[in-house]
């Protein structure tokens, strides 16, 4: 396949609604739309959260999101937003305290990562308010092989 984006492979994917997640949960993004992804390492449908590389290099992922506020006053629990490779090992994190009322919007990007080709990287959220917070539509989520 030939390479992309100024030559590098990459893919780009977003999602079409909102997404709720659970207090005292972490839960994966999903993304059911593909804005660039002419190597396959995304399925809509199947699998939805994940970017899977095609090939053993290097990498850089990078997410932009936009985080429902919450009601009220908040001044005791944490949200974290997280992008992890095979669901466990996290390459970046952003931990957020305080969250109000408005919406807050987000970028976070790794340091190169080196994946084995059918490694996948994922967006998680985390959070402990007492009730559910909201990924608003739209956000997106990338994956650039750098060599």
């Amino acid at each position: 396949t030939a390479p992309l984006w100024g030559g590098l492979h990459y893919a780009q994917v977003t999602h079409n609604t909102t997404q709720t997640v659970a207090t005292g949960s972490s839960t994966a993004l999903a993304f059911n739309n593909d804005i660039v992804d002419a190597q396959g390492w995304h399925d809509p449908v199947s699998n939805n959260s994940r970017i899977t590389a095609g090939v053993t290099g290097y990498y850089i992922a990078a997410v932009w999101l936009e985080y429902a506020g919450a009601g009220g006053s908040p001044t005791t629990y944490w949200d974290t937003i997280e992008i992890r490779k095979n669901g466990t090992v996290w390459y970046d994190s952003r931990k957020l305290q305080q969250i109000d009322v408005f919406n807050k919007k987000f970028c976070i990007t790794t340091p190169l990562i080196s994946m084995t080709a059918g490694q996948y990287v994922e967006v998680w959220l985390e959070q402990n308010s007492g009730g559910t917070r909201t990924v608003q539509s739209g956000c997106t989520f990338a994956l650039w092989r750098v060599s």
